[in-house]
């Protein structure tokens, strides 16, 4: 569904974008594009995906699985994303349709994008919450 789709069929929206460019994934293996989730404001329940960019198709069921599942942008992000990889992207777009700030610096549009000591704590935080047994891949 698109911006225009559910600002008619809901309202009121939240959109989350990140730039594909600011991904340290994408610098090592190149190329460009971006996610986008969106969500309807009241149940803050993702009602768009939009994914541009190498391996969108690798990536779009599980974009698929959690609309099919319901689940907020919330959810969304605090599920596990593998680091370094391009599907990186949808977490971090899940997170800002949530208000929280990318955790790469880059400009996306109006809004900046700031890396923060903050901020990496405030999420190490919240997946401490949802995921209390601190289960991290890294490649």
């Amino acid at each position: 569904m698109t911006e225009t789709e559910a600002k008619k069929k809901y309202g009121e929206i939240l959109v989350g974008r990140f730039p594909l460019q600011a991904s340290g994934k994408a610098r090592i293996v190149g190329g460009s594009g971006f996610a986008k989730v969106i969500a309807e404001k009241q149940y803050r329940e993702i009602v768009g995906v939009h994914l541009v960019g190498p391996h969108a198709t690798e990536m779009i069921a599980g974009a698929g699985t959690a609309m099919n599942l319901e689940c907020t942008g919330e959810e969304l992000a605090h599920t596990i994303h593998p680091h370094p990889t391009i599907s990186e992207m949808i977490m971090e777009a899940a997170m800002a349709v949530e208000g929280y700030k990318s955790t790469a610096c880059e400009s996306w549009g109006k809004e900046t994008m700031i890396l923060g000591l903050s901020h990496i704590s405030k999420m190490m935080t919240a997946f401490k919450r949802y995921r209390p047994h601190g289960i991290h891949i890294i490649v």
